[in-house]
């Protein structure tokens, strides 16, 4: 795959990521009744995503930078 490839892959998971990190936050508006342990997990989940949308950044950048 090209550049242009990776790149428009990275974006799709990048916006992916921003999707269930949306979907999360609405189901916590939805239902403010949370156990501890779900509330861990789902920090968890989106500390999980925030990482992975950092390394997609930080792959974007190096592609844009690669000739």
């Amino acid at each position: 795959m090209g550049k242009r490839g990776d790149l428009n892959e990275l974006v799709e998971r990048i916006e992916s990521l921003n999707r269930r990190i949306q979907i999360m936050e609405a189901k916590l508006e939805e239902n403010k009744r949370f156990t501890f342990d779900e509330i861990r997990d789902i920090l968890i989940k989106i500390s999980n995503l925030e990482e992975n949308q950092r390394k997609l950044n930080a792959e974007i950048s190096d592609l844009k930078r690669k000739p």
